[in-house]
């Protein structure tokens, strides 16, 4: 009994190596050719040929146009055009720069300006920039015109016609800046810099009773006189101005600012205008006015 288990065994122990031979998907090598082995590199990768890794797809030749997925994720919103024109104009006026190199600066600005405005064509920011440009430029009617249609586009922006009014007054235009000025107050009839403005540019235009009342609505009167006063000194008719500063100082003796004028008369001064304008407008070269939107302010 022992001896047939012993010989049952070693069968099935014989059975089970045959079985686990035949069944271990190897392809048997045959002599003189060599066979493929996932574990052994080929001759190309032992060579060095190849790398270590396989090798990538050829890149595109040259003159293979590169896909997008759209042409407008490249296109740039307007007021990303106008705040790249808006530079572009600044660093025209730079200075040290060559009236050539000014000009093709401004033409790629006026460009931008335009491009925004073909996508946009009510863009308040390219509007505004592109009529500041003009006016830098010496083009007070395309200045003009560009502020007049962002006017339409936003009327409620009274602010808009402030700009129109600074506009006129760099070109010395100054019954159309009086009109801007009323404009912008029929939008906001209490507002102090717009009538200052509207004053300052009636007195200019020698609506001078229309100036002091229009002045008197946001100003004591010792101040009113001093600011037509300032205004006289601005056209250099002193002598007016210095009959104002007596008004003002008879309105009331302790206002200083006319007592500081009367003050530099009596030291020699004969054009006291050292204080400066009331009014930073008309000043600038007329070819290349440095400050084309000018907000009027009174200096006391």
């Amino acid at each position: 009994m022992d001896g047939q288990r012993l010989i049952g065994g070693t069968f099935l122990l014989i059975l089970a190596t045959t079985i686990g031979c035949t069944h271990t998907g190897k392809t048997p090598e045959q002599p003189g050719l060599p066979q493929p082995n996932a574990n052994r590199p080929s001759l190309l990768e032992s060579s060095g040929l190849l790398g270590k890794k396989s090798p990538a797809f050829p890149a595109s030749p040259p003159d293979t146009p590169v896909a997008r997925s759209s042409d407008h994720a490249t296109e740039l919103k307007p007021e990303t055009e106008a705040a790249f024109a808006a530079a572009e104009v600044e660093a025209a006026f730079a200075p040290d720069r060559s009236t050539v190199a000014r000009d093709a600066m401004l033409d790629r600005a006026r460009q931008r300006y335009q491009s925004a405005l073909k996508k946009d064509p009510n863009n308040k920011a390219a509007l505004v920039g592109l009529a500041r440009m003009y006016a830098k430029s010496g083009d007070k009617d395309r200045a003009a015109e560009a502020l007049q249609h962002a006017i339409r586009a936003f009327p409620e922006d009274h602010d808009l016609c402030l700009k129109l009014a600074s506009t006129y007054i760099q070109f010395a235009d100054w019954p159309a800046a009086i009109l801007s000025c009323q404009q912008a107050l029929q939008g906001d009839p209490e507002n102090r810099t717009y009538k200052k403005t509207l004053a300052y540019c009636q007195a200019v235009h020698g609506e001078w009773d229309a100036a002091f009342g229009t002045i008197l609505d946001v100003l004591p009167e010792a101040e009113a006189r001093y600011f037509l006063g300032r205004v006289l000194v601005d056209l250099q008719r002193y002598d007016a101005a210095k009959q104002q500063m007596e008004l003002a100082l008879k309105a009331d003796e302790q206002f200083q600012p006319a007592q500081l004028f009367f003050a530099k008369l009596a030291a020699g001064m004969t054009s006291p205008s050292e204080t400066g304008p009331i009014v930073q407008a008309g000043a600038a070269s007329p070819q290349y006015p440095q400050n084309p939107v000018v907000l009027p302010a009174v200096v006391r």
